[in-house]
């Protein structure tokens, strides 16, 4: 799972997220990325990629059905990533974030 907060900040992925994408470890990850889980996406027409003025995660809300990425993975190979979104919201507080998982890899 990759976790964003309701500014699309990117602020948490599983460990098992870590794992399926190759990656060694979380100061692996951290090392590629310096603020956006995007910053992986390999620029390509027809796949998400990290936009300049649109949030890849408000593409994917508006365009359900093209939620494909292709991505460096830790073990520098490109693979091709579908990702599913949900919202949720943290119970104290009420605000708004998002979860999304790698359907298919």
């Amino acid at each position: 799972m990759i976790i964003y907060d309701s500014e699309y900040r990117f602020i948490g992925v599983t460990n098992s997220t870590i794992k399926k994408l190759n990656f060694p470890s979380f100061l692996a990850l951290k090392y590629k990325i310096k603020d956006d889980f995007a910053e992986l996406f390999i620029k390509k027409n027809g796949f998400i990629y990290k936009f300049d003025y649109l949030s890849w995660i408000d593409y994917i809300l508006q365009n359900p059905n093209n939620s494909n990425a292709i991505i460096k993975a830790g073990d520098n190979n490109f693979y091709k990533l579908t990702f599913t979104i949900e919202p949720y919201y943290f119970f104290e507080s009420g605000d708004k974030g998002y979860s999304l998982n790698i359907s298919s890899m």
